[in-house]
């Protein structure tokens, strides 16, 4: 079985397995397609050098990563492995590399291995762990390098002063709590159809929802988030862009759509009149988002009148992560966030697969959100008859580096939902089932 390169000890390694986990990895009998491609935490380099240096610092100051030395590439994905020729350990110069020329010395892995068919061929593979100290290279004008996309490039005055700020302050990123969170999560609240003569507008506050909240762990100086029209229509664009069923239904006007907004704050409610379910999506002036929902959805063939679904709270936080990545990198915004989930299920069942013949299969978990058959598997779930109806997760994630850390921070987050309401799992296997489902989604969307 792979081992995972980012996270992984591959140090232990001999030279003939480390070649073939780098093989496996680079996928260079693939099609360019399927390669993984450069990225905040992935670079490769033909030769060790000038610029392998800024790299290396780069990493460290941001997200970690790994650094590939010997591997050629075209277009940001590798397209061939020659490897650096050296008659000594490639790996020892490049340490010693790191060692003198980036202050101070940030935290590495190292591992080399030589090419099955040239002896005197090396490969070798960097990984970088970030961690809040400030990392310059020594020998260049400007020494203070950040990851943005796919390149490492001197820091500008903001990113400076959080660098400064974060290495004066180590522990900010697990305190900070933004200072507009009851704002945010006032217009995260969803509501229902109420016929009581107590509610004149004939809604009020679900009983039952699941709410999002994503916050940066950044100074507030340094993200300047601009509250304007622009920055509103980014949001509306990228909710109708990915969540496909909003878009569908307001275009057949079974749905409707509205707008709020104020000095801290912008929201998109969304509300499907006919099925009684509304979402609601904001961002505040400090760089936050939120996203709430009703989780209360209809099960096929009417079996049951009501349930909620885990798989859409699995498919809300998949879609989220990559809503507020795309938001945090569109505003300039890079630096390490908190996602904090609230569920509440009030007296709702959870939905299970209903199969045509033989009653219900209840370990596998179905994403109904209006017709959606994407299977969460929960075979490995040990489930309490008796759960409880509240539940809360939480996550620390780094933007730019959450397309690598997405499923497992996803599975991580469904394992403290399912045990703050009693159930119990293996992390491993509701892993395995959160890659599944997550491949799926990501059809679906394409």
């Amino acid at each position: 079985m792979a081992i995972n390169l980012f996270k992984d000890d591959f140090t232990t390694l001999s030279g003939a397995e480390l070649y073939s986990e780098i093989e496996s990895f680079l996928l260079l009998s693939d099609s360019p397609d399927s390669r993984p491609q450069e990225g905040e935490r992935l670079e490769y380099k033909r030769e060790w050098g000038d610029t392998a240096l800024k790299t290396v610092t780069a990493l460290a100051n941001t997200f970690g990563g790994l650094l590939f030395v010997g591997v050629e590439e075209k277009d940001m994905v590798p397209v061939a492995m020659p490897g650096v020729t050296t008659v000594r350990e490639e790996k020892t110069r490049i340490a010693s590399s790191i060692a003198a020329n980036i202050s101070p010395t940030p935290s590495f892995d190292i591992a080399e291995c030589t090419l099955p068919t040239a002896p005197d061929k090396h490969v070798c593979i960097v990984r970088v762990r970030p961690s809040p100290a400030l990392y310059m290279y020594t020998n260049s004008g400007n020494p203070i390098y950040i990851r943005n996309a796919t390149e490492s490039r001197p820091a500008n005055a903001a990113q400076l002063r959080y660098l400064m700020e974060r290495a004066s302050e180590p522990d900010r990123a697990k305190t900070c709590i933004t200072s507009m969170s009851e704002l945010l999560r006032q217009q995260l609240t969803v509501t229902t159809r109420h016929a009581d003569a107590a509610h004149p507008e004939g809604r009020a506050s679900s009983e039952s929802f699941f709410r999002l909240t994503l916050c940066p762990l950044n100074p507030v100086e340094a993200i300047s988030i601009p509250l304007d029209i622009s920055l509103e229509r980014v949001l509306q664009n990228s909710i109708l862009r990915r969540y496909k069923q909003v878009r569908e239904c307001l275009r057949e006007g079974v749905a409707s759509a509205e707008e709020s907004r104020g000095p801290e704050y912008f929201s998109y409610r969304w509300l499907h009149r006919k099925l009684d379910y509304e979402m609601a999506w904001a961002f505040m002036l400090d760089g936050s988002l939120g996203f709430g929902s009703q989780v209360r959805c209809s099960l096929p063939m009417g079996k049951l009148e009501s349930s909620w679904s885990i798989g859409d709270v699995v498919w809300n936080l998949f879609r989220m992560l990559d809503f507020a990545n795309e938001f945090w990198t569109n505003i300039g915004y890079w630096g390490d966030a908190r996602v904090l989930a609230s569920l509440n299920v009030a007296d709702l069942p959870m939905a299970m697969k209903i199969q045509d013949i033989g009653g219900p299969d209840g370990q596998e978990a179905q994403c109904y959100m209006f017709g959606a058959t994407n299977v969460l598997n929960l075979g490995h779930v040990s489930l309490t008859p008796s759960p409880r109806p509240c539940a809360g997760a939480s996550a620390y994630f780094s933007v730019g580096s959450i397309e690598l850390e997405k499923t497992d921070a996803v599975a991580s987050m469904l394992n403290q939902i399912l045990r703050s309401m009693g159930h119990s799992a293996s992390l491993k296997e509701l892993k395995a089932g959160v890659d599944s489902l997550a491949a799926a989604l990501s059809r679906e969307a394409e």
